[in-house]
């Protein structure tokens, strides 16, 4: 049992560091495009102020697109932040089943091997008398 537990635990920190480094590189990528984003937001800011009545509702519909996918983008994140957090939790609920699944499996064992050897006594006595 304490075996298994300690060949497990290298195995669960290396899929939290994988995790956790596939996570990090989500997160920058989204950050890259929300910085991106902004600054297509803020040309489009520069350029709705020379523009023209007809040309301002354009920029408003434009605008408001943007608006959409920012939202949109920040979900997103949320989501996968989410699911992050999930995926930790049923890995480690996952090693905690495994581990009562060996402790049950070994003290079946044990209890098997000790009716054996209390059945052999028993006969043993039984016959020898």
């Amino acid at each position: 049992m304490s075996c298994d537990a300690f060949w497990l635990s290298p195995s669960v920190l290396t899929i939290r560091s994988f995790l956790q480094s596939i996570f990090l590189k989500i997160r920058s990528c989204i950050q890259v495009e929300v910085t991106q984003l902004r600054r297509e937001l803020a040309d489009k800011e520069t350029q709705l102020s020379a523009r023209t009545p007809e040309k301002e509702k354009l920029a408003d519909d434009e605008l408001s697109w943007l608006d959409v996918l920012s939202h949109d983008i920040n979900e997103n994140v949320q989501e996968r932040i989410n699911l992050q957090k999930a995926l930790f939790e049923l890995e480690d609920m996952n090693l905690h089943n495994r581990a009562e699944l060996q402790q049950l499996d070994d003290l079946i064992m044990n209890l098997v091997i000790t009716s054996h050897v209390s059945q052999y006594l028993y006969l043993s006595s039984y016959l020898g008398q």
